[in-house]
């Protein structure tokens, strides 16, 4: 019985250590802040490229959807990246958080992997429903 207990106990401790916790505001506007991240959302396929200004603004070029640019304004509330566009979701603002993946690797809370590209790299993405509950 004792040992039953012990491989649940390990069990519970080794799924609580895998999850991975949000960036703090402060940490996510030193990763992203001026860099051009590429982000992928698998289930849907919705792909592109955003980079957050300094000063709260924003631009957002679509891969695969329309429109195909957009430009809008960021601002973090706590550990949560908001962001407002001008079309994209109808000019609604959306508030997500981001946990790490890799080294410039992220998912965010709405299980889009994002990674911060350098030079014309096409990253690998991380496979976010897997590490985002």
């Amino acid at each position: 019985m004792f040992r039953k207990a012990a491989v649940a106990t390990s069990f519970l401790l080794a799924s609580v250590a895998g999850a991975q916790a949000a960036l703090t505001g402060a940490v996510l506007r030193s990763e992203i802040l001026n860099r051009e991240i590429a982000f992928f959302h698998r289930p849907s396929g919705f792909k592109g490229l955003v980079r957050y200004l300094a000063g709260g603004n924003a631009i957002l070029w679509n891969a695969n959807q329309h429109p195909r640019s957009d430009a809008g304004r960021w601002r973090i509330v706590g550990n949560q990246l908001c962001v407002q566009w001008k079309l994209t979701r109808a000019g609604e603002e959306a508030c997500f958080t981001f946990s790490r993946a890799g080294p410039g690797m992220y998912c965010t809370s709405h299980r889009v992997a994002a990674i911060v590209r350098i030079g014309g790299d096409r990253p690998d993405f991380p496979n976010c429903a897997e590490l985002v509950s």
